[in-house]
C-alpha cells in the first residue's frame, strides 16, 4: 500500500490528540526548534535516551566523526520516550529527537510538521538475530503466531507499537489477531505471568535472565519484515528548523552512514562494546550476549511503507492523514525507492 499521499489535515484519535496538546504546549514555551534560519551554525543538540541500541550516535561523536563533517555535537539526555523528545525539539531544547517512525507520523498527524533525517537502527530480518521474543509455556500448545487467534498476549504497553507489531506477526502467520486478548504489564512480570497461566504468550526483549519452563515461538518483529529491512528508530527535527539547517542535517546523517559502516566491520567489534559500555551502563560481557538491531543511517523506503501498513492495520496511525513519506523523509536518506 502506497503512503505518498495528502499532507496532515486534523487530528484522528485520541493517542493522537494526547500527543498534539503535547507539542502545542512545547511550541508555546519555546522557539519551535528553529533559530530563524543561522544555518552557518554547527551546532547541533542531539537528544539520546541511553538505550545501547544508540552506538552509532555515541560512536560518531566519540571518533571525532561529527567533527570530521564540520559539526558540533552535544548530547541532551532525555527521559520518557519518542513523543518527549520530540516535544523537546518542538520547544527548542534540542535540534534532533531520537525518536521512531510511528511518533513522527502522529506528531505530523496532529499538526506538527517534522523531518526524519536518519536512521539509527532497524528491524532484525534474521530469527537469528532477532533482539525480541514471544514466550510461552514450555508445554503450551502454541507453536506459532497464528496459534495466538482467541489467546491472551502480555505486553509492556497496549494500543502502541508493540501491540501492532505482534498483530502484524500474527496476521504474516495466516492468522486474524481480532480475538486476541491484549493485557498490559510491567517488564519484570511479563514471563512470571506466563508461567503462572495468568497469559499464555509475553513478547518480551532477548535474551530473556532464564528459559527454564518456558518456549521461544519466535520474533514477531523478525516475522512482521519478510525479509524487508525497516526502520526502527531515528532522528527527526521540525521542518523548520531542517529547512534553515540542511547542510547540517545532511552532515549529521553523513556522519552516521560513516560511523554505520565502521561498525559493521568485524575489526571494530571489541571497541564497539567497549564504548556501548561505557555510555548505556551495560558490561562488555552482557553486551557480547545481547542480539543488536541492523545498524544503519539510510531509509529503505518500500520498507517504511511496510512499515506504516503495520502502524494503520494496527490502528497507531490513522490512514486518512497519512503524510507523503517522501516528503517526510530528507531526500538524502532515501534509499531504496
Amino acid at each position: 500500500m502506497k503512503r505518498h499521499g495528502a499532507l496532515p489535515r486534523g487530528i484522528r484519535g485520541g493517542s493522537i490528540a494526547a500527543l498534539a496538546a503535547t507539542l502545542l504546549f512545547a511550541a508555546g514555551c519555546g522557539g519551535g526548534g528553529s533559530d530563524g534560519g543561522g544555518s552557518t551554525d554547527q551546532s547541533l543538540k542531539v537528544s539520546s535516551l541511553g538505550y545501547c541500541s544508540e552506538i552509532p550516535l555515541w560512536w560518531a561523536k566519540d571518533k571525532g566523526l561529527f567533527a570530521d563533517h564540520g559539526l558540533d555535537v552535544e548530547l541532551v539526555e532525555a527521559g520518557g520516550g519518542g513523543s518527549t523528545t520530540i516535544a523537546a525539539a518542538v520547544g527548542g531544547s534540542v535540534d534532533v529527537a531520537f525518536t521512531a517512525p510511528g511518533e513522527v507520523i502522529q506528531a505530523i498527524q496532529g499538526g506538527t510538521p517534522l523531518t526524519w533525517i536518519a536512521t539509527a537502527y532497524g528491524f532484525p530480518t534474521d530469527e537469528k538475530a532477532a533482539t525480541s521474543g514471544a514466550m510461552v509455556k514450555e508445554d503450551s500448545d502454541v507453536e506459532r503466531f497464528s496459534d495466538l487467534e482467541g489467546k491472551t498476549v502480555a505486553l509492556t504497553a497496549v494500543g502502541g507499537v508493540s501491540e501492532a507489531t505482534v498483530a502484524g506477526a500474527i496476521r504474516a502467520d495466516g492468522g486474524d489477531p481480532s480475538s486476541v486478548k491484549w493485557v498490559a504489564l510491567p517488564g519484570g512480570q511479563l514471563l512470571q505471568a506466563v508461567l503462572s497461566g495468568k497469559v499464555d504468550v509475553a513478547q518480551t526483549p532477548l535474551p530473556v535472565e532464564s528459559m527454564e519452563g518456558l518456549r521461544n515461538i519466535g520474533s514477531p518483529h523478525t516475522l512482521v519484515t519478510g525479509g524487508v529491512s525497516m526502520p526502527f528508530a531515528g532522528y527527526a527535527q521540525t521542518t523548520d528548523f531542517y529547512e534553515s539547517h540542511q547542510e547540517q542535517s545532511e552532515a549529521f546523517f553523513d556522519a552516521l552512514t560513516e560511523a554505520g559502516e565502521q561498525l559493521n566491520d568485524p575489526a571494530n567489534a571489541e571497541e564497539m562494546y567497549d564504548v556501548m559500555s561505557s555510555h548505556c551502563g551495560q558490561t562488555v560481557e552482557a553486551l557480547k550476549q545481547t542480539p543488536m538491531n541492523p545498524i544503519m543511517a539510510d531509509v529503505n523506503m518500500p520498507g517504511l511503507e511496510k512499515y506504516v501498513d503495520i502502524l494503520v492495520e494496527g490502528s497507531v496511525v490513522q490512514e486518512d492523514t497519512l503524510p507523503d513519506l517522501t516528503v517526510m523523509v530528507a531526500p538524502f536518506a532515501q534509499s531504496g525507492s
